[in-house]
């Protein structure tokens, strides 16, 4: 089972590439105004299904109208599941279609007067009716809390429901965008179940994402020192902006996860210690192998090949099962940036140089 949106209707629910439910959302703010028979949300609702599938077809998919209204009365109160009696939903239906003058819904109930007495049946027989849904916000997140209490990590619940919100915001776009066709059942476990392991002893949720950066990076970073650093081992344009997306990503995960009690200063200080004595040990292997007569091009070879070595290095994480390596690579930026170290063997005379000192 998957999901679509704005493809068959709002929401589409599709097996083997064929929609089985047709959703149409109908959100109000004033959600104890009832759904008439003569209601213009009503009659779009229907005019959209009589156009997206036969409405005589037995077998068709089934229709279903989730309202933030709550309704008491009409076609729509006995279209309910506790209320349900299609047939005289039906009767209520025909007496609206012909006796309605509102010009909104004209030809939509024209549409569904020129059906046969039997299709008009089995038209009805397929639509449901959901009504009182959470509006979106506080109702809806309490909602989805309230549905997910069992994975949700304690004392780190909002923290866990953010991460999910903004993936299921992502998912949507890109289903809006047919950058992809459909959201699996599945790819919702799975990614509960990824989000709610990153909040066990042995590792950490990954906060910042790709696409939270929404800053110009370039402009932002592109006189720091790190940026500089990288520069005299001759990054191309295209990895110092990957490296200007993990120095921003790094920096403002750390952040969140002692705002977020996730993790402790001591802990984090001590994994950045171990990643700076990582880069020691390189640094003066680097320089014990080139030796004395290295030109400036063997400087530079040498200072990329101890970047990608240290940043592409497993033995140092902050967590045993965090993996992340756009975290240890922002941190060496970090430190490369306040001339803690380097990657060209002359990045102290350098930094020297640059700062005026």
């Amino acid at each position: 089972m998957a999901l679509t949106l704005e493809l068959h209707d709002d929401v589409s629910w599709e097996q083997e590439g064929k929609p089985v439910e047709l959703l149409q959302i109908k959100h109000h703010v004033d959600h104890e105004r009832g759904l008439g028979d003569m209601d213009v949300d009503l009659w779009k609702t229907l005019a959209v299904w009589m156009d997206a599938h036969a409405p005589a077809d037995p077998l068709g998919p089934v229709l279903t109208l989730v309202t933030t209204r709550v309704v008491t009365q009409g076609a729509a109160y006995v279209l309910r599941p506790e209320s349900r009696q299609p047939g005289q939903a039906r009767q209520r239906l025909d007496v609206a279609a012909a006796d309605s003058t509102n010009e909104a819904t004209d030809v939509a109930r024209k549409k569904y007067l020129a059906l046969e007495d039997a299709e008009r049946d089995v038209f009805i027989g397929r639509i449901h009716v959901l009504d009182g849904a959470p509006q979106a916000g506080a109702a809806l997140e309490k909602a989805v809390e309230e549905a997910l209490y069992f994975a949700l990590p304690p004392g780190h619940e909002k923290s866990f429901l953010e991460q999910l919100w903004g993936w299921w915001y992502r998912q949507a776009v890109e289903i809006l965008r047919r950058e992809r066709d459909t959201v699996s059942g599945m790819d919702i476990r799975l990614k509960v179940q990824e989000i709610a392991d990153g909040y066990k002893p042995d590792s950490l949720p990954t906060l910042v994402e790709r696409e939270d950066v929404e800053i110009d990076v370039e402009k932002t970073y592109g006189d720091q020192v790190f940026v500089t650093q990288l520069r005299w081992i001759l990054h191309s344009a295209q990895m110092l902006q990957k490296a200007m997306v993990d120095y921003y990503r790094s920096y403002v995960q750390r952040a969140q996860w002692v705002d977020r009690d996730l993790i402790g200063i001591g802990e984090l200080e001590k994994f950045e210690d171990n990643l700076a004595d990582e880069w020691e040990r390189a640094f003066d292997a680097m320089n014990l192998q080139l030796g004395d007569q290295a030109n400036e091009d063997d400087k530079q070879k040498a200072g990329h090949a101890l970047f990608q070595e240290v940043s592409n290095q497993t033995a140092v994480k902050v967590r045993e099962r965090y993996t992340e390596p756009f975290f240890m690579r922002g941190r060496l930026h970090d430190f490369a940036d306040s001339g803690r170290l380097g990657w060209h063997p002359d990045f102290q005379d350098r930094l020297k140089e640059l700062l005026g000192q």
